[in-house]
């Protein structure tokens, strides 16, 4: 999470100007929040179950967009690129459940699904996960219900691997359990699905 004081104080200035705005800490319909690094999704996903979620950021990070956007972000503005009514309008649109994106996120996004974006991994991957092609075979057999015994069986490899293997599906899942690794599984893959990636 972001915690400069100069942006915040600039922010809440910006905020304090919108007439149509009431800063509510208590009760929010809309959080803006800042992101500095890769390490807030989770904070997004706690946070989208109070208010709908405004992502600021200095970052220019086609994976940190996707990212965002996929934990529950409505609207992702990169600084130097929105001014008071840009914000107003992204508070606004979230406000009933629209998108509204800066211009760099735009093309950056566009840039990721057609391939062409400088800070597309160059492993196979889909939206929102970083797995490795081994890793996502593993996933897809866990998800099908298999025994960490049975992949190892049916991969041709040690079961201790396939733990080794899981241990690091469930970090970078963000999953605490099989369970819940599953379930993110299928919501990585449904978001996948409504909107492909371009090899």
């Amino acid at each position: 999470m972001e915690h400069n004081p100069v942006l915040l104080l600039g922010i809440t200035s910006l905020l304090s100007d919108m007439s149509e705005i009431v800063l509510d800490e208590k009760d929010p319909e809309v959080i803006v929040i800042g992101v500095a690094d890769h390490g807030a999704f989770q904070e997004i996903e706690r946070l989208k179950l109070t208010g709908r979620i405004v992502v600021l950021t200095a970052l220019e990070s086609p994976a940190l967009y996707v990212k965002a956007l996929s934990a529950g972000a409505f609207a992702c503005l990169v600084y130097g690129h929105f001014g008071g009514a840009e914000l107003e309008r992204a508070i606004k649109s979230a406000t009933i459940g629209q998108a509204y994106l800066s211009p760099p996120v735009v093309t950056a996004l566009v840039g990721w699904l057609h391939g062409t974006a400088s800070t597309r991994p160059n492993r196979t991957r889909s939206f929102a996960h970083e797995l490795t092609p081994r890793e996502v075979e593993i996933m897809q057999l866990i998800a099908e219900g298999h025994s960490n015994r049975r992949i190892a069986s049916q991969l041709f490899i040690s079961e201790k691997t396939v733990k080794n293997h899981v241990h690091q599906i469930y970090r970078r899942l963000k999953a605490d359990s099989r369970d819940h690794a599953v379930q993110r599984w299928r919501e990585i893959n449904d978001f996948s699905t409504k909107h492909p990636i371009v090899d």
